[in-house]
């Protein structure tokens, strides 16, 4: 027979908790840049935020919970917090992009993220 009792008393090794921070310090890190993006005089987004129509405040609002939710995202004890920030946008994108900009296949791209997302939120709601 084999025998399928783990030892959960052992603490993870360096490399297993490097292996388990590595999608929500990248998923950070991007969101961190990604939002930043945003906030640029010329920046390209100007442009896909004048076709929503919100006004370019929308585009700072938007910014700035993609740099909160990236900054958030960095620690273990805020990462739900930030992921679903950065989920919350990610959702919004999907819709904008059907709806909206009419940009179809586009929308995989933010839908990506958002299961990036979402997994991240979900890794840091179990861990110990």
């Amino acid at each position: 027979m084999v025998d399928l009792r783990f030892d959960v008393e052992s603490r993870p090794s360096v490399m297993e908790r490097i292996i388990a921070a590595t999608p929500r310090v990248t998923l950070g890190l991007a969101f961190v840049v990604i939002g930043l993006t945003k906030f640029g005089a010329s920046s390209s987004w100007i442009r896909v935020f004048e076709t929503i129509g919100l006004g370019q405040w929308f585009r700072y609002l938007t910014g700035g919970m993609q740099v909160a939710g990236g900054l958030l995202a960095l620690l273990p004890k805020t990462a739900v917090a930030g992921a679903a920030l950065i989920g919350g946008t990610m959702v919004g994108a999907v819709v904008v992009d059907i709806f909206i900009v009419h940009g179809g296949p586009i929308a995989v791209i933010p839908l990506a993220l958002f299961v990036v997302a979402a997994g991240v939120g979900w890794q840091a709601w179990n861990r110990d």
